[in-house]
Formats: C-alpha cells, structure tokens, sequence
C-alpha cells in the first residue's frame, strides 16, 4: 500500500499517515508476528475467491500466500490447513457457540438454517448474527451469516469443490432475501478458532447469533490484532475517497458502499481507541454518543436515516447533497487522526515492528 496516493480531492488534502503506520506495511521492518499476521488475513480474504462460479480453483492466491512465506508450494488443501496456532501469543478462551437459539429470530433466519440443516450441508458451521437473529430486524436490514468450513474434512479438490457448493446455495439464498447487500456470508476456517482474531468478526457478534442445531463452533484461543484493525481502516478510507473521487454517489449501490464504509469506520476507530470489541448495534446506540461531538452524531444519525431507507430510493433519484458527502469524508479523516495517538502508535511500534 502506498500512502503517499491517498489523497481526497473533495476535500483537497492529503491524509497523515505516521511512519509507524506506514512500515506495518513494508516487509523490510515487520517482526515475524506481523507477518504470520497478514498470512492469516491473506487466506482469511482469499476464501471468497477460491473457487470462481464454475467451481475451478483459483491457485493464485495459494501461490501468493505461500511466496509471501518463502515458500514454493502450491497445493490448495495445504494451504487451508496450514497452521497458525503455533505462530501467535495467544489469550485460551475455549469459548462454545454450539446450538445457540433465539426466540426472536426472523422467518427469513429461520429459513436460512433450515436449509442448511435440510441439505446436510455438513462441510461448514453456520452462525446468522445480527438484526436477523436479534429480533431488531426491518424490511432494510442486511442478512448476516458467518460460516466456518471445516477444513480437516476437506483431503481432496472434489471435496473443496462440494464444500463451495454449499456455500454458493447458501449465498443464493441470502440473495433472494437481500438483493441489494453489500456481502456474501462472511467465510472463515475452523481452524483459525485455535488462533482468532477478533477483526474477522467481533465474538460479541457471533455469540449473540443463532445457529444450526447440528452445528458446533468453539473459539479455543483469541490473539492480538491491532495492526489487522488499523490496516483495515485505511484501507476503507482508501475505498470511501476513490468512490467520492468518481462522482457516481447518486448512484445506490455507490451510496450505500460509501455510507456502510463510514459505520465501519466508526466501528474500527472505537475498536482501536478502546481496545475492544462490541457488536455494531451496542457501539452505535451506547458507546459513540459519551465521546463524539453533537455534530458528528447528527452526522451519523443523516447516514442512518439514508440506511433506513435503501428500499424506498429510487435508482436515478437519491438527491444526497455534496455537502453531506464532503461532511463525511471530513470526519472520517477526523477519525484517521484519532486513531493516531502515541500510545497507539507505540504500540504499533512494540508489538509489530523490528
């Protein structure tokens, strides 16, 4: 990532970026926790490429895993079992998500596990999280699913092959209800819950969702992932000012991306000030307003209005002012900023960094 590019126009200012922040990204100064770090994220983010919509293997980022490590092999089934445990101080947890129910889960939640549990699509766990579980649903709402393959059971390509099968029924069936979504389910290896970071999914979130009844998830041990949450917010922010850079957010689909990279934003910069991780709907309605200014919560509160309404705009006629974009974009450069501290940045320093 080159730093030195981001740079909002609307806003006609380059985005500070420390020096601490900058050599998290060049291989030259990262410790070896680092780098098995961005291995682990690498695969984790590669799982919804593995295989295209004909269910060829994508090699690619098998080979740029194992090149990233020094190594030359290439083989698929390897790659989804290497092991990370060893690599990372880790916190025990030994934390059961088995046969979590809830009274208030939607029709459409219902749906959605039943078909798993119906079709014995046994090559994965499930966890639908969110509105969709919590009762807090509406008509707008997103469907959120996790899922984690179990990769032990998968020995050859035909099972991987069977493994995406599922998963791409499963990502149909979240279509038809939430044809406008921002997301396929959020893919993870069980393997990974020897060593999870809590940046691919906040365990407050997935222990607040529901699963199938045939299905178990324990979470065994939780590392440390400040440089995965710091990567991530400027890597979104790098998103947020190439989509208001191209002139295109009266367009829903821009609209949304950009609003929905604004609430994930506000998420990660609690997540890096505070060190800890809530779910998305404690952050929004008990923590942001105790320390936000007025302004940035009535900010906020506009976005959520517009996220509210997604299934009543109109294609060709959103009418979201310039100004409201440029407010925006100007406090989640604010953010940038806050995330930023010394003690932050020393940290980054101790725990990354050679």
């Amino acid at each position: 990532m080159n730093f030195s590019e981001i740079y909002s126009t609307l806003n006609s200012k380059s985005i500070k970026i420390d020096e601490n922040i900058k050599l998290l990204f060049d291989p030259r100064f990262i410790n070896n926790c680092r780098k098995y770090s961005i291995a682990q994220r690498m695969r984790k983010k590669s799982l919804s490429l593995l295989l295209n919509n004909n269910l060829k293997i994508n090699i690619d980022p098998v080979n740029s895993f194992y090149s990233f490590l020094g190594s030359d092999n290439s083989n698929v089934i390897e790659y989804l079992n290497f092991d990370f445990s060893s690599l990372f101080k880790k916190t025990k947890l030994d934390k059961s998500l088995k046969g979590l129910e809830s009274n208030s889960i939607t029709n459409i939640g219902s749906e959605i596990l039943s078909m798993c549990e119906e079709n014995h699509f046994d090559y994965f766990s499930i966890i639908l999280h969110g509105s969709q579980s919590d009762g807090q649903s509406t008509r707008f709402s997103d469907v959120d699913v996790s899922i984690f393959i179990k990769n032990k059971l998968i020995n050859s390509e035909k099972e991987l092959r069977e493994a995406y099968f599922q998963i791409e029924a499963l990502n149909k069936k979240i279509a038809f209800f939430d044809p406008v979504s921002h997301h396929k389910v959020f893919i993870n290896l069980e393997s990974d819950l020897d060593c999870y970071p809590e940046s691919f999914m906040p365990i407050s979130a997935l222990e607040k969702g529901s699963s199938s009844k045939n299905h178990e998830i324990t979470i065994k041990g939780i590392r440390e992932d400040l440089d995965l949450k710091i990567e991530s917010f400027f890597n979104i922010l790098r998103i947020m000012i190439d989509l208001q850079s191209q002139d295109k957010i009266n367009n829903l689909f821009f609209l949304k991306q950009l609003i929905s990279s604004y609430f994930m934003l506000i998420i990660l910069e609690f997540e890096i000030i505070f060190g800890t991780y809530l779910d998305k709907k404690n952050i929004f309605e008990n923590k942001i307003h105790k320390y936000k200014s007025k302004k940035e919560i009535d900010l906020f509160n506009s976005a959520s209005l517009i996220r509210s309404d997604w299934a009543e705009l109109q294609m060709s006629n959103i009418g979201v002012s310039e100004e409201f974009i440029k407010n925006i974009m100007v406090d989640s450069i604010n953010m940038s900023v806050n995330i930023q501290k010394n003690e932050i940045l020393n940290e980054i320093s101790e725990k990354y960094l050679i």
